[in-house]
């Protein structure tokens, strides 16, 4: 089984649902045999599914540190697009983001 598609699905069973789900998978970096990607949509109706769009592939911050804190990707999609500037006011209340601009610095969030 495709792995964002995995996640999707067990979300579906542990909710119950059966038809008509959109389901976003937003842990880092799955492959097809045509493309890397940081995410997925999948359509899900019953046994069929389809990938309806993707994301670029990120860095993880801290590799498994964004696992468990998932604000560091909000951190990465920012400085991917040039606007980690906007990450403190976005972000207000991590801790790694608070205080000085060095507190910004990529070397201290993607460590």
């Amino acid at each position: 089984m495709q792995h964002h598609l995995a996640h999707v699905a067990a979300v579906v069973a542990e909710h119950g649902l059966s038809a008509g789900v959109l389901g976003v998978a937003l842990d880092g970096q799955a492959t097809d045999r045509r493309k890397a990607m940081g995410g997925e949509l999948i359509a899900l109706d019953g046994v069929d599914w389809e990938r309806v769009g993707w994301l670029e592939p990120l860095p993880l911050p801290g590799g498994d540190a964004a696992a468990r804190e998932p604000w560091r990707m909000g951190v990465a999609a920012l400085a991917m697009l040039g606007r980690l500037d906007a990450a403190a006011r976005l972000l207000p209340a991590r801790p790694t983001l608070r205080g000085s601009p060095r507190a910004l610095s990529p070397a201290r969030i993607f460590r």
